[in-house]
């Protein structure tokens, strides 16, 4: 967000860049998010739950 706000200011920054900065000033960072893995194995069986209806999962 705060690299958005810098953009929107005029500033051409990378988001990396906001987070090495944040992190020298002894400021906190939030962490990455995982990936979500994928959604069937080779043997067929389920990992994660597939919607059946609207907002099920």
């Amino acid at each position: 967000m705060v690299t958005g706000l810098l953009n929107n200011a005029g500033w051409c920054v990378n988001h990396k860049r906001v987070e090495r900065i944040w992190r020298r000033e002894g400021l906190k960072v939030s962490q990455k998010q995982k990936k979500k893995g994928r959604l069937w194995l080779n043997d067929g069986s389920c990992v994660r739950l597939r919607p059946e209806r609207p907002n099920h999962v």
